[in-house]
């Protein structure tokens, strides 16, 4: 489990990032295609998400880290979990808006959406930090 977080926690990064783009151009262009893949990318984004989560969570048990990188893991975890909760939220939103766009409130759904992303690359760059800086590897026995 703990040599497959890596691989994983790019697919989240690309798919919600690039969700949200379409999701941006749709709502300007009023192209329901576009719409339909933004949805799609976060529907994928999501579950990708919730599986990387759950593999960083097998391979914190793998990998052993030093006094200093254990700040940046227990950052990099606790804004995976929010970061989950905001996604997940808006997800779930969307989902009762039947995959299309809120129609009421959407400045709000683009908030919580938006925050999501920023959080995601903050998330992002923790784990950089642990793997470039501190050298934790999960491929490491």
């Amino acid at each position: 489990m703990s040599t497959i977080h890596p691989m994983l926690v790019h697919f989240p990064i690309a798919l919600l990032s690039t969700g949200l783009i379409f999701d941006v151009i749709a709502s300007f262009s009023r192209r329901a295609e576009l719409q339909r893949v933004g949805w799609w990318m976060m529907v994928s984004g999501t579950v990708s998400l919730i599986l990387g989560l759950a593999s960083g969570l097998g391979a914190e048990a793998g990998v052993v880290i030093n006094t200093g990188a254990q700040a940046v893991l227990d950052s990099h975890k606790q804004f995976a979990f929010l970061l989950a909760g905001l996604v997940t939220s808006a997800f779930f939103w969307r989902l009762s808006c039947r995959g299309a766009l809120p129609s009421r409130r959407v400045w709000l759904f683009w908030s919580l959406y938006g925050a999501g992303i920023c959080l995601l690359w903050v998330v992002a760059w923790f784990g950089g930090v642990l793997v470039h800086e501190h050298g934790v590897s999960a491929f490491v026995p």
